[in-house]
């Protein structure tokens, strides 16, 4: 194993082009006076992996601010700490696969956090726009868009609140029986001449009449999803 030292290092650039998670360090005080086009790429670096197994985290690391680096005697390898990817097996495509089919998701690699675990699952956030969420190995997803707006496994529909749905339906079912049973109980006055004989009087109402509406939505109330 290498020798290494332990440095700090000021985040000069988190934009990798290989999407490998990279972040450009320049270490404090020894490489100061360098130019930031000139500063070393650090490797991410872990001796162990964390309790959820084979993880692939990307954490934030913003331009300017410090971290902890493990340099080679020879300051030819750099290493950043404080982050738990697993060197040599991180691939960023792997979460892009699955941000990317999501349509509310909307990231910039560069401010994108993430942590995408053994069994699939993946968590995220954009530091920028803050778009964040989980997107489980199914596929499913709960997403908070751009807007706040709280997208489950789609964005292309509107939740209701079924309170005020049942409200509205009962006071429009209400209203229909009432109308029916007005219906079913009407008379007609008459008044005028049949032939040779005058007509006054009253006429039953028609043997034909309305049902009381059966109509029910229950079965449309989802019991394990809560919105206020």
């Amino acid at each position: 194993m290498e020798d290494l030292q332990l440095k700090i290092g000021t985040v000069i650039s988190n934009d990798d082009s290989d999407r490998k998670g990279r972040i450009q360090v320049k270490i404090i005080p020894e490489l100061k006076d360098i130019k930031d086009a000139d500063a070393p790429w650090a490797k991410p670096f872990t001796t162990k992996q964390d309790k959820t197994g084979n993880t692939l985290k990307k954490d934030y690391f913003p331009k300017g601010s410090l971290i902890r680096v493990l340099v080679s005697k020879d300051w030819q390898s750099f290493y950043y700490l404080d982050n738990l990817f697993l060197q040599g097996l991180f691939n960023f495509d792997t979460a892009a696969s699955l941000l990317d089919g999501v349509s509310p998701i909307s990231y910039d690699y560069v401010t994108l956090e993430f942590k995408l675990y053994e069994n699939g699952n993946l968590w995220f956030n954009d530091n920028a726009n803050g778009t964040t969420g989980i997107i489980h190995n199914t596929g499913k997803y709960v997403v908070l868009d751009a807007d706040g707006n709280i997208c489950l496994s789609s964005d292309e529909d509107n939740a209701v609140r079924y309170s005020k749905l049942e409200e509205a339906f009962n006071t429009l079912k209400d209203d229909l029986n009432s109308f029916i049973n007005t219906y079913n109980n009407h008379t007609h006055i008459l008044s005028g001449v049949a032939g040779p004989y005058p007509l006054s009087g009253s006429a039953t109402p028609s043997t034909s009449s309305g049902s009381p509406s059966s109509a029910d939505i229950s079965g449309a109330k989802v019991e394990d999803i809560k919105i206020s």
